[in-house]
């Protein structure tokens, strides 16, 4: 949950911002949740960690697709 919150809410954001389509949306998050290890979160610093690493991987995905629009 913590992975694709962070993801939708990086998307999101950047179709708020016209970066990326709608339908990118999905996209980015699916791509994250592929790319981020899916494993337990025991700690708040694995949160904190898990969460800063899907923002970094979503925005570089939207970074890519808002190169090619």
């Amino acid at each position: 949950t913590t992975i694709l919150n962070a993801a939708n809410e990086q998307a999101v954001q950047s179709f708020l911002g016209l970066e990326i389509g709608f339908l990118d949306i999905a996209r980015v998050v699916e791509e994250t949740l592929g790319r981020v290890a899916n494993g337990p979160l025991d700690t708040l610093e694995d949160v904190y960690s898990a969460d800063a690493t899907a923002r970094d991987i979503a925005q570089g995905l939207i970074s890519a697709m808002s190169h090619r629009h």
